[in-house]
C-alpha cells in the first residue's frame, strides 16, 4: 500500500502534551475547553475519564474551561429521565492533569486543574463556613468557568480574524474563491 503523501507535511515537536480530565459526580454535564464541547455525560455513570484534543489549544498560556452541570439521573430500573433540579449534596470534582508521550511512555502526569464543586459558602477568611451550605436545589443547572495554562508547541489561528461569509453575496463568494480553491487543492485521482 502506497503511503499517503500528505503525511510527509505533519510537523512533529520534541514535546507534544496530552491533556487529561477525570470528572467524579452523579450530575449529569457538558465541558467545553476555548468554546469546543470536549466531554459530555448524561447518564447515570458516576466517573469520567477523557483526554481533549490539543487542536483545541491554539497557543500556549491561558486557556477556558467552562462547565455545565445538569440534574443527575437517579438510579434505579428504567431510569433515564434526569431529575428537574440539582440536588444538594451531590459531590462534583474535576481534574486536569499534563502529560506527554516520551521515549514511548507517557510521562507522570501534573495535575494543572483541581476543582471540586463547593458545599458550603465561604467566610471571611476564605475557609468553608459549615453552618452555610450552599443551596443547588432551586437550579436547573449551573456553570463554572476555570482557566488552565497549557503550554503546546506552536501557535494555531482561530477565528479571531475571520470573516463573516453570510454578510457577502453567495454568487460573489462562489465567483471569488471558486478558482482559489480549485488551484489550492489539486488532487492527484489517478489512484483511484
Amino acid at each position: 500500500m502506497k503511503e499517503n503523501p500528505l503525511l510527509a507535511h505533519i510537523k512533529k515537536y520534541d514535546y507534544e502534551p496530552i491533556y487529561q480530565l477525570q470528572v467524579e459526580t452523579l450530575y449529569n454535564y457538558d465541558i467545553w475547553a476555548n468554546d469546543v464541547l470536549i466531554l459530555t455525560k448524561h447518564n447515570n455513570v458516576m466517573n469520567v475519564f477523557g483526554t481533549f484534543d490539543n487542536s483545541f489549544i491554539l497557543k500556549s498560556g491561558s486557556q477556558k474551561l467552562k462547565i455545565k452541570i445538569y440534574p443527575h439521573i437517579p438510579f434505579g430500573e428504567g431510569q433515564v429521565t434526569p431529575n428537574e433540579y440539582l440536588k444538594n449534596g451531590i459531590k462534583f470534582k474535576l481534574k486536569v492533569e499534563q502529560t506527554a508521550w516520551e521515549n514511548g511512555s507517557l510521562e507522570e502526569p501534573k495535575l494543572i486543574v483541581n476543582y471540586e464543586l463547593p458545599q458550603y459558602q465561604r467566610d471571611a477568611n476564605n475557609e468553608e463556613d459549615y453552618s452555610k451550605p450552599i443551596d443547588y436545589s432551586k437550579l436547573k443547572e449551573f456553570t463554572i468557568e476555570l482557566d488552565l495554562i497549557a503550554k503546546v508547541p506552536y501557535n494555531l489561528y482561530g477565528w479571531e480574524d475571520s470573516e463573516d461569509l453570510a454578510k457577502i453575496d453567495t454568487l460573489e463568494l462562489k465567483n471569488k474563491y471558486y478558482f482559489i480553491l480549485i488551484s489550492m487543492f489539486k488532487f492527484d485521482l489517478s489512484h483511484l
